[in-house]
């Protein structure tokens, strides 16, 4: 499935055994983020949409340093979202 947002797409793959809602949720999360291409920012804000996932919809808990950088990655999923 393709998000879009500030004249940049990614393209992300659903897992079988992944929910839509989380499915959803994550391609936003990874597409409201500053990805920059030329290094591997991306698979880092792939890891963290995961966490963020496990965090939001599994209620799972990470340490203090996992939440708070998923805490501040989610700031920009809801400017998305936001006026």
């Amino acid at each position: 499935m393709e998000f879009k947002k500030d004249g940049k797409s990614i393209i992300l793959n659903k897992k079988e055994t992944e929910p839509n809602d989380v499915f959803t949720g994550r391609g936003w999360f990874i597409a409201s983020q500053h990805i920059n291409e030329l290094n591997s920012d991306y698979d880092e804000v792939v890891k963290y949409s995961k966490i963020w996932s496990n965090i939001k919809f599994k209620n799972i808990k990470y340490n203090t340093t996992l939440t708070q950088k998923s805490n501040n990655m989610e700031k920009q999923l809801k400017r998305k979202f936001a006026s």
